[in-house]
């Protein structure tokens, strides 16, 4: 059985390395030209439950109307969502994406992870990061305006400031020596970069500009329990509304470590095109019945190809089942 990526994190079941996770001030960018291209501020207006998370359950529609109604009162008070409020549609999708997420799950890790955890939160509004600007303008980062520091080679403007270069020399800095000995330090900064642990959940903060001024030359701090109030407060939504997602995918082998020979079992029926043939994927019932026409179909493949073609396939499965490798 294959598991959750919540249950592999909870039960400690992961590899025990140091990791650096993160996130901008303004996550929600990622959905500038939904709302622009697709009226999601219309939509969200109209129908604010259809823009729940997936990992949320309701016994009713009436508990997920209640639900929704308190989400929507977090980041809009109650006002007419529209375009006068962009800056809370960009938070509600950048902490329930991925701000509220990478915090949630740094406190899990924190609970089984003998390694360290390294958590930033990214904040500096400069020139590096416009290749990855929206359609929507913000004051400080959004989603992905670290990248522009961390390979400041992707630039698309002629004017660098200083302090761009100063940032972008600390990140580089920072994630080189990580990757070198799992220790993000640099020597170009003042500040030490904790680990983020149970008890002192530290993260690093890269200020934006104008804060820069205002902290006598400090472009990090290092900070402790981040977002407070956001985090409580989606903590107790999924004390009560939380759904994993209970994979019921199974890998099973008729032929010991030959990949031509996986099949993958979902434990309910789903339609079945004839595509599913050429990647070995069989869909049974929930009592576990495999399909056998499926299994007979991919046999005659199998004894049709010959050596070399038999070769090739594997060779692309093999790359195919290499894309995933990274994950916890």
């Amino acid at each position: 059985m294959i598991k959750s990526p919540f249950e592999i994190i909870s039960k400690g079941e992961f590899l025990q390395i140091p990791i650096i996770t993160g996130f901008v001030d303004n996550e929600g960018t990622i959905r500038s030209e939904e709302l622009i291209e697709s009226s999601w501020l219309h939509k969200m207006a109209n129908s604010f439950t259809d823009f729940l998370q997936s990992d949320l359950k309701f016994e009713s529609n009436e508990e997920r109307e209640e639900v929704a109604h308190n989400i929507k009162t977090f980041y809009f008070d109650d006002e007419e969502i529209n375009m006068h409020n962009i800056n809370e549609y960009i938070a509600y999708h950048g902490d329930t994406m991925i701000l509220v997420s990478s915090i949630r799950e740094s406190r899990l890790r924190a609970t089984s992870s003998t390694a360290p955890i390294y958590l930033y939160q990214f904040s500096y509004k400069g020139s590096l990061g416009e290749s990855f600007e929206g359609p929507i303008p913000v004051e400080s980062a959004g989603h992905s305006e670290e990248l522009g520091y961390l390979f400041p080679e992707l630039q698309t403007t002629d004017y660098i400031s200083e302090m761009d270069l100063t940032v972008a020399d600390i990140l580089v800095e920072r994630w080189t020596n990580f990757a070198k000995d799992g220790i993000p330090t640099s020597e170009s900064s003042q500040i030490e970069w904790l680990p983020f642990t149970a008890e002192n959940p530290h993260y690093l903060r890269v200020l934006n500009r104008d804060e820069i001024s205002e902290s006598a030359g400090t472009l990090e701090v290092d900070l402790i329990n981040p977002h407070v109030e956001k985090v409580n407060f989606w903590n107790s939504i999924y004390e009560d509304h939380f759904l994993d997602a209970e994979s019921k995918w199974e890998i099973t082998t008729d032929a010991g470590d030959d990949y031509d020979e996986l099949i993958f079992n979902q434990g309910k029926e789903t339609p079945r095109n004839e595509d599913d043939n050429d990647v070995g994927v069989s869909r049974t019932e929930d009592n576990g019945e495999e399909n056998n026409e499926n299994d007979n179909a991919h046999e005659e493949k199998e004894g049709d190809n010959e050596d070399e073609d038999i070769e090739d396939d594997n060779e692309g499965e093999d790359n195919e089942d290499g894309n995933g490798e990274g994950e916890d």
